[in-house]
């Protein structure tokens, strides 16, 4: 068998992604241990958290990146993504219309965001939704 042919199982590579994430949680804890205002260093953080289902330590990071960087639109919906992901719905639709309002506007990827499921079926989200749409077609 050459290297080519191998397919490690989905059971493996859930197990290597898993190994990564925690690789990744490790090093980005350090350097931001030593650099607490390190922002890359935060958000990377917070999405090795999220990724590893570890939802209240990525949220708790989100909020501390919200409150560093309040007007940035990527953060704030990041953190509108842990909110939901923690069943915190109203906090989450609140965090996601600050985002759109400060310029988030990737309708298709919101719409397709597995950390938005949640909140799918909400009639605000739908509002959101419709009113992004509305925006981004201008």
């Amino acid at each position: 068998m050459s290297i080519d042919t191998f397919r490690p199982s989905p059971k493996l590579r859930d197990r290597l992604d898993r190994i990564g994430q925690t690789f990744l949680i490790d090093f980005y804890q350090v350097v931001t241990q030593r650099q607490p205002e390190n922002i890359e260093a935060l958000a990377e953080l917070a999405q090795a958290y999220t990724r590893l289902g570890q939802w209240e330590q990525g949220l708790e990071l989100d909020r501390r990146l919200a409150r560093i960087l309040p007007e940035d639109p990527t953060i704030q919906y990041n953190l509108s993504c842990s909110l939901a992901l923690t069943q915190r719905t109203l906090e989450a639709l609140e965090a996601l219309e600050h985002a759109i309002g400060l310029g988030y506007d990737d309708v298709d990827y919101l719409l397709d965001d597995p950390d938005m499921t949640s909140l799918r079926d909400h009639p605000r989200f739908e509002e959101l939704v419709r009113r992004l749409r509305l925006a981004t077609a201008r």
